[in-house]
């Protein structure tokens, strides 16, 4: 429907939306109060409107723009940019478990991947960066896992470059 050549005159000029008001808007939605992966649209329109705010908070013509479920912004950011935001987790995670099979032998058979995909998935010990003991009350480093790490990674290197919205609690 809409693309960025819609998007309000001059929100583009010297990469700040890229640079700026995406970054933003990932790292608040990613904060507390949000669930990442379902972005309700007042929680967005919320952070869609505090965040432009701020990042516009210099350019009179652009600072006074309405967001509205529907619009232009809205829809590039809650369609588009959200979208690619996810798919760099996913991307992420595809990749690591993938380059980490095809390193070792071992996972060259079905079986054995399948082992394991089990072994990680029981308990979600995928989540712990120490699981050598059997006993799972011994587990230790809650979200400290490579797998955790390297996908934490990708919400890093997308945020890079927000700004601070202390209205939502996102600081630098």
């Amino acid at each position: 429907k809409y693309k960025n050549s819609d998007l309000p005159a001059g929100c583009q000029d010297s990469n700040t939306w890229h640079g700026l008001l995406i970054p933003t808007i990932a790292h608040a939605a990613g904060g507390d109060d949000v669930h990442p992966w379902l972005v309700e649209d007042d929680a967005l329109i919320l952070i869609l409107m505090k965040a432009w705010k701020t990042v516009y908070t210099k350019n009179l013509t652009l600072i006074d723009h309405s967001i509205v479920p529907g619009d232009a912004v809205y829809y590039v950011v809650s369609l588009t940019n959200t979208a690619e935001w996810h798919g760099g987790f996913g991307s992420t995670a595809v990749m690591m478990i993938t380059s980490l099979m095809a390193a070792d032998p071992l996972y060259e058979s079905e079986d054995n991947r399948v082992g394991f995909a089990d072994f990680w998935l029981e308990d979600n010990k995928f989540l712990f960066g120490d699981v050598d003991s059997d006993n799972k009350k011994e587990w230790s480093g809650m979200w400290q896992s490579t797998f955790v790490l390297q996908t934490f990674m990708a919400h890093l290197n997308y945020t890079q470059g927000h700004v601070p919205v202390p209205e939502l609690n996102s600081r630098g």
